[in-house]
């Protein structure tokens, strides 16, 4: 299947330069289409030299016992426990964003009328 996106961002999905994907396709290496005068290439195309950076890293057994070690030494149980309801409230009260709003529309300037010719 397509995905077709244009050079910036098929270079930031492969983790290399925009020069370097041009480069591919000025060289026919690269599936690409000229659409409207945009150029795009295909990031989904089978067979593509462009090696993809891994997506994710496996944690080794060791590595997750060591997190679970770091995890239970920061417990405290003198420390209070945090509940959801307090971690959800703003540390700043910022109205009614209704008021807000019905202010901020009132010195709203409407976009110019077009002139009749």
């Amino acid at each position: 299947m397509s995905c077709w996106v244009v050079p910036t961002i098929a270079a930031e999905i492969w983790g290399v330069t925009v020069d370097h994907i041009l480069q591919r396709v000025r060289d026919g290496n690269l599936p690409h289409r000229v659409d409207e005068g945009f150029t795009f290439v295909d990031v989904a195309a089978p067979g593509d030299a462009v090696e993809r950076p891994p997506t994710f890293l496996a944690l080794s057994e060791a590595e997750i016992a060591a997190l679970r070690e770091g995890e239970a030494e920061g417990l405290d149980d003198d420390a209070p426990a945090d509940t959801d309801d307090e971690a959800n409230e703003p540390a700043v009260d910022l109205g009614d964003w209704r008021a807000a709003r019905q202010r901020v529309g009132v010195t709203r300037v409407p976009p110019a009328k077009p002139q009749a010719a």
